[in-house]
């Protein structure tokens, strides 16, 4: 599973908006999208903040795109 379809499974499994954990997160709702369809790679600073709003650690998210 990639990064970007790994974080929008997590983001739907907690019942949270795209526009929602965007906030969260203190990014743009373009930015989480295009992540979530693999159109580009996360900053490591933006990495940390998705790995926050979502409750989980950076290692857990990285780990999981190799499940």
């Amino acid at each position: 599973m990639t990064l970007g379809k790994y974080i929008r499974a997590l983001r739907e499994a907690e019942g949270v908006s795209r526009e929602k954990l965007a906030r969260r997160a203190d990014i743009a709702t373009h930015t989480l999208w295009r992540i979530e369809f693999d159109l580009s790679q996360p900053q490591l600073d933006t990495l940390i903040k998705i790995a926050a709003a979502l409750q989980v650690s950076v290692d857990e998210l990285l780990a999981g795109t190799a499940a």
